[in-house]
């Protein structure tokens, strides 16, 4: 799927730039405005992506078939929605703990640093427990919304920062309603909640 991408990148990419220098050469104005439109959602590929999301880890706040915006960055927060990196998969996790915290889970709590934390999200609380760890520098703490059913760090432990792909900005509800670009999106950019 990364080949189909850099092909496609390559495609459009040489069509704006012959779009572009026909436009100036020909005085065209529509083909230089559609250029121009080209090579800007060329270059914010390079900084945001779409993501389908397929798998209930994340529900009840993401469902199969949610498209969201998500910002290339390895910043994240506490609590942001983020698209990391383990094995070979990608996944869409909620960023619970950060580098040096100490986490601990009992009884669907969330403990960070010895303080319950509220979370300011729905989630679906899990029944399991973790006794305090430390979270390494360098290195987050992810979970799936869906407590109950989510394979994350509570399995396979803290994730590198190296390891994220991005934060969510924003959920991209009217693209489920244009099932063409819903279908071309899912074909592309599906990551798995895990």
């Amino acid at each position: 799927m990364h080949i189909v991408r850099i092909i496609l990148f390559i495609i459009v990419a040489v069509y704006s730039g012959y779009l572009l220098y026909d436009s100036i050469k020909n005085h065209n104005r529509g083909d230089l405005i559609m250029a121009v439109i080209l090579l800007t959602l060329l270059i914010l590929t390079r900084f945001v992506s779409i993501v389908y999301i397929s798998g209930p880890s994340m529900q009840p706040n993401f469902h199969t078939g949610d498209c969201v915006l998500v910002l290339r960055t390895q910043k994240v927060e506490r609590f942001d929605v983020a698209v990391v990196k383990w094995q070979d998969k990608w996944l869409v996790k909620r960023v619970v703990g950060l580098p040096n915290d100490s986490l601990a889970l009992s009884d669907g709590y969330t403990y960070i640093n010895g303080e319950q934390v509220t979370e300011p999200f729905e989630y679906f609380s899990g029944n399991r427990n973790i006794s305090e760890i430390q979270i390494p520098q360098e290195h987050i703490f992810i979970m799936g919304d869906n407590r109950a059913n989510s394979h994350d760090s509570r399995a396979f432990g803290p994730v590198a920062k190296t390891e994220i792909y991005g934060k969510m900005v924003t959920k991209l509800g009217f693209i489920s309603k244009i099932p063409l670009l819903s279908k071309l999106i899912e074909m592309m950019a599906t990551i798995q909640t895990g």
